[in-house]
């Protein structure tokens, strides 16, 4: 039979063999003794987080997304932002607009806003959690509104100055429009004044050509004498000299007209460059602002807070180690206080 193991011991020492092996029926010795504490214990965590989760107001989250606005443009018409993201998320962290909402939403219940934005990115997503969905939204629009005022209060004027500036832009673009529609009504009036000419010449050439036509039918079948041949063929000449001078001025009217029609197409262009620069110019303008509003505020369909799946999954746990733990604690306060009665 082989010799068991003997518990190492120190000599000159006090305190008790240490064995190296631990006895698994010992521990399940103890937590069998305790284990009505042990489930005491943990149906108490279980109780308060229930009580913790009941007694919670349900939380929405509420999102939305922002990025700092446009406030001018330089020369080339390019736009100009003179807030970063680093300092609208700073701004919302340091809670500047705490005096705002004081005065927007007395009595009203507060909750946290947290700005948050990506490494090297250009949105700011603001967070809140908020019992009601629908006043959470209101203050996180307010947030945002309050951010906006006191930008353009310490821009000294410069949104006013760059707005003014743009308005000046659409104006000057819509009178040079104005003069334009001006031009192409003169024109216009012009161009049918030419055509009802070039319609009158050639209704005069028609009947020119008729009369030519006829007086050389005459001359060829009715003229009896000399001298009444040299007439239809003088009045015949006569006729093609007018005939020939009228062709020329209908020639010079028809290229009027064409010329006429070039300058109103070319009007027309000009008149919807001149449009297209004013709806963008106007663009513009609205863009002017401090902070610009990507994703209004949203909230989630359902309350997000508190997890109460999580919250007593862990409660349970956290229970279970702890009892044990408490279980263990006390087996060993137990034996100490027996050991030391025993010593007396």
């Amino acid at each position: 039979m082989e010799d068991k193991e003997k518990p190492l011991y120190h000599p000159g020492s006090s305190l008790p063999p240490y064995e190296e092996e631990i006895d698994l029926a010992d521990i399940f010795a103890v937590l069998w003794r305790r284990r009505r504490f042990i489930l005491g214990f943990t149906s108490l965590c279980l109780l308060v987080a229930g009580l913790y989760c009941f007694l919670s107001k349900p939380l929405y989250k509420i999102s939305m997304q922002i990025r700092p606005g446009i406030t001018g443009f330089d020369n080339e018409g390019n736009p100009i932002s003179d807030w970063t993201v680093e300092d609208l998320q700073s701004w919302i962290n340091e809670k500047a607009y705490i005096s705002f909402l004081l005065k927007e939403f007395k009595g009203k219940e507060m909750s946290e806003i947290k700005a948050k934005s990506l490494r090297k990115g250009t949105l700011v997503t603001l967070t809140m959690y908020h019992s009601d969905p629908s006043l959470g939204q209101k203050i996180l629009n307010k947030v945002v509104q309050s951010f906006a005022s006191d930008a353009e209060e310490g821009q000294l004027n410069k949104l006013g100055f760059s707005r003014q500036k743009v308005t000046n832009k659409i104006a000057t673009l819509r009178r040079k429009r104005n003069l334009a529609l001006k031009e192409k009504e003169r024109r216009i009036h012009a161009l049918k004044d030419a055509e009802d000419r070039s319609r009158r010449l050639r209704e005069k050439i028609s009947k020119i050509e008729e009369n030519a036509a006829d007086l050389l039918l005459v001359s060829r079948n009715f003229v009896q004498t000399e001298e009444s041949y040299f007439l239809i063929q003088a009045n015949i000449i006569q006729q093609n000299v007018l005939y020939s001078n009228l062709n020329q001025y209908l020639n010079s009217i028809n290229e009027e007209v064409l010329l006429l029609r070039e300058e109103v197409s070319s009007l027309d262009e000009e008149i919807t460059s001149l449009e297209a620069q004013i709806a963008d110019w106007k663009a513009r303008l609205a863009l002017l602002s401090p902070v610009e509003i990507i994703q209004p505020p949203f909230a989630s369909p359902k309350p997000v807070k508190p997890e109460k799946a999580k919250i007593l999954a862990l409660s349970l746990v956290a229970g279970l180690f702890m009892a044990v733990f408490l279980a263990f604690f006390l087996e060993f306060l137990e034996k100490s206080r027996d050991k030391i009665r025993q010593q007396a």
